[in-house]
């Protein structure tokens, strides 16, 4: 039976660092999502708590930038450095 708890696995808002364990991720990089703003957060009193449905958003809004991010086409690699000295007076060539 559910307690009503915040460490709960149905709780409504998660503190820092249980949102970041859902997450995989540490406190400190939590902080950095929060203060880039691609999270939504409340405060209850000095509280900082993270919703279970802003995490949820957020996860879908990483999924929808790498589905993106997969259809931008990229540039070619750039050759490897012996690539680049293949035909320098550096490279190696063979025995007459």
């Amino acid at each position: 039976m559910d307690d009503g708890g915040s460490t709960g696995s149905t709780a409504l808002l998660l503190d820092i660092e249980e949102a970041g364990e859902r997450l995989g991720i540490s406190r400190s990089q939590m902080f950095r999502v929060l203060g880039a703003g691609q999270l939504r957060s409340v405060k209850i009193g000095r509280l900082r708590r993270i919703p279970v449905a802003a995490l949820r958003e957020y996860v879908a809004q990483l999924e929808a930038q790498a589905a993106d991010d997969a259809s931008i086409p990229r540039r070619p690699e750039r050759p490897t450095v012996a690539e680049r000295n293949s035909g320098s007076r550096f490279a190696k060539r063979g025995t007459p």
